[in-house]
């Protein structure tokens, strides 16, 4: 079974209503066992951060045991190559809020865990190997997690030059997924760039609905496409 991690509803609200789904509670997180077009995913939303990240991932895993997890969602731009809308495929991720350097690790190194956390090889090259096919341009790029909402006023304080994307949720899902042996992917769109002259959280609202239309438009192939090789 594929475990698929959204952070919020909003996000593929239109691919949610449409499939036919049986929720579970665990914990007081709805889980929700899904049909769509004979294929069978269990799907769970995060809510924003990576503590709700961790916990809820960890909890897919504990209980549905999935193969492998798809996270996907919205994130911003740091990368000038980078434009709003733009699709990525994330080959690594990082967080941008730790910091152990004063015995000796990296700055937002774990302890004795690499400072990246590498997704599936495999699987990314499949979903690329798609999105080509739909003629649809990707990029693949890496993702820094905090728990801040990034935007040009704080940009300079959790600023990497190793980073292309930020978010609130992937390196808590992939340090988990790391932990517990499972394989993930991830495919995020632009919702927001850092250097438009709308602030971020504008560019984010406004661009929301375009973000669900491209997913409920194109998660079910997808998801196909991580079958082919599950």
């Amino acid at each position: 079974m594929i475990g698929l991690i959204v952070a919020l509803n909003s996000e593929i609200k239109t691919f949610f209503k449409q499939i036919k789904k049986k929720v579970y509670q665990i914990n007081n997180i709805d889980f929700y066992l899904c049909t769509h077009q004979n294929i069978e995913f269990v799907l769970v939303f995060t809510d924003v951060g990576k503590t709700n990240a961790s916990f809820i991932t960890a909890l897919l895993i504990n209980n549905f045991k999935p193969k492998v997890i798809l996270n996907v969602g919205s994130c911003g731009a740091l990368n000038d190559q980078l434009q709003v809308l733009d699709i990525a495929i994330i080959d690594q991720c990082q967080y941008l809020d730790v910091n152990v350097s004063a015995f000796g690790y990296l700055k937002n190194q774990i302890p004795r865990l690499d400072k990246f956390f590498i997704l599936d090889k495999n699987y990314n090259q499949q979903i690329k190997n798609q999105l080509i096919k739909k003629k649809l341009k990707c990029w693949i790029a890496n993702v820094g997690s905090s728990d801040t909402f990034i935007n040009r006023d704080n940009i300079l304080f959790f600023y990497d030059q190793q980073i292309d994307l930020v978010d609130m949720e992937l390196a808590a899902i992939a340090h988990v997924c790391t932990r517990m042996l499972t394989p993930l992917v991830s495919i995020k769109l632009v919702s927001d760039h850092i250097t438009l002259p709308n602030s971020n959280q504008e560019q984010f609202n406004k661009n929301l609905s375009l973000i669900d239309k491209w997913f409920n438009e194109h998660l079910t192939s997808i998801i196909e496409a991580i079958l082919e090789i599950y």
